[in-house]
């Protein structure tokens, strides 16, 4: 069934207007609705110094879609803990355990936070982003997640971000629930006949749903 009441987003303007850049963004939906690629926007957008942990998606692949929003590579870190190994001679890539290691990946992500603090200025803000919580949820439960994306949180306190991406069709409603709890705005993705499209909330509740 096609789906309607949606509009384009207007030229020039950013996915993320109404979502403060200082708060922890979950953007969820189903497969294929470019949720990665809408938190690498909000990192190029919202972030002076960026941190990507990845559980699936190759590292190179990210370097790329940064590129490809308008992001700045040279304030780019990614976490490698999709097993792959890929460009392990990137220095700006820190190669972890595979995903079942939520330990390492904790470990080794705030120690990579803490490179990019140091290499932001009085002000700026660090910005990390969770590629995806749905790959965490299929080795960890869903209590053990959302103490990691809290103590992500906490550790970037009033100078940074979290966002993160989840799939939410692979989840029961239980654990959706639990994972949204963490996060400040929700941003929902979909696909249609049209395209993919996006709402964010605002003071009235969701907006429109929009092209992007």
């Amino acid at each position: 069934r096609r789906l309607t009441n949606s509009m384009s987003l207007p030229e020039g303007r950013s996915p993320f207007a109404g979502v403060p850049p200082s708060v922890d963004v979950l953007v969820t939906g189903p497969p294929l609705s470019d949720k990665t690629t809408l938190a690498h926007r909000r990192l190029a957008e919202c972030a002076d110094q960026a941190v990507v942990l990845t559980v699936h998606t190759p590292p190179a692949k990210l370097f790329d879609l940064f590129t490809d929003v308008g992001g700045d590579v040279r304030t780019l870190r990614v976490v490698d803990c999709s097993g792959t190994g890929d460009d392990v001679e990137n220095d700006r890539i820190s190669l972890g355990d595979g995903p079942s290691n939520l330990t390492s990946a904790g470990v080794l992500t705030t120690s990579v936070v803490a490179e990019a603090e140091a290499a932001a200025g009085d002000g700026e803000t660090v910005g990390v982003a969770v590629c995806s919580l749905s790959d965490l949820l299929t080795y960890h439960d869903a209590p053990r997640v959302c103490r990691f994306v809290d103590a992500l949180s906490h550790r970037l306190g009033n100078d940074g971000f979290v966002v993160g991406v989840l799939n939410d069709l692979m989840h029961d409603a239980s654990t959706v629930d639990d994972v949204t709890a963490e996060f400040e705005s929700v941003v929902e993705t979909r696909t249609t006949d049209d395209g993919r499209e996006m709402r964010v909330p605002d003071a009235d509740g969701p907006s429109p749903w929009r092209s992007f």
